[in-house]
């Protein structure tokens, strides 16, 4: 919920979370609940399934392609992947210290990271294309 009181600023400061509900309505006091929302349960059970698949799928083809995955590491950059690897963990920074900067309600700073995130996370596509 958005305070209509406060001062006009950066939006997603002001964003307010309502309380959970308390165990006042509960039946009985030894009732468990699973704590946040269903729909974020479900996208996590969903990312969950997803990686099985994917581990599943590279292992059935690790069994089936031996040769393939003995030749792969002969034909990639340490170099391109030591960038790249680089440039993800300095870009997941920026994102990080906007967010910081978001929360102290300091949006032109918030704005600067963002756009250094961004520039940095763009460096990656074009590392994969010379590589």
């Amino acid at each position: 919920m958005i305070d209509p009181n406060k001062p006009e600023g950066f939006p997603l400061s002001y964003i307010e979370v309502a309380a959970p509900p308390s165990s006042e309505n509960s039946t009985s006091g030894k009732e468990s609940r699973i704590p946040g929302n269903r729909a974020i349960w479900v996208g996590i059970f969903a990312e969950f399934t997803e990686f099985a698949l994917m581990f599943l799928v590279y292992f059935i083809a690790r069994i089936n392609h031996p040769q393939d995955f003995h030749e792969g590491p002969q034909r990639l950059s340490l170099l391109a992947g030591g960038i790249n690897t680089a440039l993800m963990i300095t870009s997941s920074f920026f994102v990080a210290r906007a967010i910081m900067a978001m929360r102290a309600d300091r949006p032109a700073i918030c704005m600067r990271w963002l756009v250094a995130a961004l520039i940095t996370a763009a460096g990656y596509p074009l590392v994969k294309f010379v590589e």
